[in-house]
């Protein structure tokens, strides 16, 4: 990615531009909800951001969550005006899954809406991530989906480690 970018761990003094730039990106569609200053800094109490700078700006965020070592992406949102979207959700994904390791968890688990296009499937498989059998996870991973109330038709997961655990912490 050109060095103009800028990938980093987002910080609670991140939480109004993370704000104006998810708001930026909903504007249009009559059902979304404001997002705020406040709600930005309640949801650092529930997961982690990543974000993606170009000349000062805001143009990617990536949000995650890691517990019993799997990790759960949580919004992935990338500005349409960059000139190489792609590159800028790579660097999003390749910063969580780092941090990922560093934090010693096995798997990442991602739910994908149910109307996808081909093209958002495509990227995630291109980056290692393949549509999960729910039945085929580890207990820990199954739990995991259960207790997100998310479809878990559409999981898709990329393993971390070769030297799981095999058991929650």
């Amino acid at each position: 990615m050109a060095s103009e970018f800028k990938v980093r761990r987002a910080r609670l003094s991140d939480a109004a531009a993370i704000a104006q730039f998810v708001n930026a990106a909903q504007s249009g569609r009559p059902s979304a909800l404001e997002v705020t200053r406040s709600s930005v800094i309640e949801r650092f109490g529930q997961i982690g951001f990543v974000v993606v700078e170009h000349t000062g700006e805001l143009v990617g965020l990536l949000g995650w969550q890691v517990e019993n070592l799997i990790v759960g992406v949580t919004d992935t949102l990338v500005a349409s005006s960059v000139a190489d979207p792609m590159a800028v959700a790579r660097a999003l994904v390749s910063h969580m899954e780092a941090a990922a390791l560093d934090l010693r968890a096995e798997v990442v688990l991602l739910f994908l809406p149910a109307d996808s296009r081909p093209e958002l499937v495509a990227f995630w498989h291109g980056l290692g991530y393949e549509f999960t059998c729910v039945d085929d996870l580890h207990r820990a991973s199954r739990e995991a989906i259960a207790e997100s109330g998310l479809d878990a038709r559409n999981v898709m997961s990329k393993l971390l480690r070769e030297d799981a655990v095999q058991r929650s912490m």
